[in-house]
């Protein structure tokens, strides 16, 4: 049947993609990398911008966390555009992942400690400019 060849043959190529399959993956994927470093770059700025981080320790995680994000993918890029050895690679990819490994450790902190309190909620998000009568529902 030459739809189940056709199904096949697209499989196979998921599995070991070549010529033209493995380029549209690789242009695919180097627009994820791009989109979703623009999102973390966005979300952090934004959170640490025009909202009160600092509140609580979930909140100081979690923006440390996607600052960290955003430098891991934009290693990713580097090396997608630069090449595998660009200048000052191996000492800022060792940097990064360190700070990653750091925020990510903080984030597991600040939730246990949350449920070590017996608090509800872990993150109280609350922009930096409204005042106490004026809280978002």
């Amino acid at each position: 049947m030459p739809v189940l060849d056709v199904l096949w043959t697209f499989i196979a190529q998921l599995a070991n993609p070549t010529g033209t399959f493995l380029e549209a993956f690789e242009i695919v994927g180097d627009l994820a990398t791009l989109f979703a470093l623009i999102g973390a770059a966005v979300f952090a700025t934004s959170y640490r911008m025009f909202f009160n981080y600092k509140l609580t320790p979930a909140g100081r995680a979690l923006a440390q966390f996607t600052l960290a994000l955003a430098a891991v993918l934009g290693l990713v890029l580097a090396a997608r555009l630069f090449g595998q050895d660009y200048a000052f690679r191996f000492p800022l990819r060792t940097a990064v992942y360190i700070w990653c490994a750091v925020s990510m450790f903080q984030l597991v902190f600040a939730l246990w400690s949350t449920w070590r309190r017996g608090e509800p909620r872990l993150l109280d998000i609350e922009p930096k400019n409204r005042s106490k009568k004026e809280k978002i529902k």
